[in-house]
């Protein structure tokens, strides 16, 4: 499942999510921010990301964080899958609380609040 990390200033590939180097350089130039920065220019590319079916997901201290345009039946299935992989340990990290809460947003709807454990079954 790919997932993008803080990938303007880390990944070497941005073209696997349909952007190049070059356009990002030129969005946190018009932004007038350094690559990699949290601000305007990372937010438009995560929402462009997300707008084009890409989910992020990323662990909190207390809660992980799920951005993603829809949950549809297709998305649901690969929370599911990526709930089971973080509980076993799967690709180098397990969640060590079952419980955990899993905020996820969507554009322009209400935010919803699952655990871990619901998204297994």
């Amino acid at each position: 499942m790919g997932v993008p990390q803080p990938w303007a200033s880390r990944n070497p590939n941005p073209g696997k999510f349909g952007v190049s180097f070059e356009a990002i350089e030129k969005l946190y130039q018009q932004y007038g921010e350094k690559i990699g920065l949290e601000g305007k220019a990372r937010k438009e590319i995560l929402i462009s990301l997300i707008n084009q079916g890409w989910i992020r997901l990323r662990r909190y201290r207390e809660y992980w964080k799920v951005n993603l345009n829809d949950l549809n039946t297709t998305n649901k299935q690969y929370l599911k899958k990526w709930a089971i992989m973080i509980m076993r340990g799967d690709h180098g990290f397990k969640e060590s609380d079952k419980w955990i809460d899993i905020v996820i947003d969507q554009p322009d709807k209400e935010t919803l609040i699952l655990e871990t454990e619901y998204l297994r079954n």
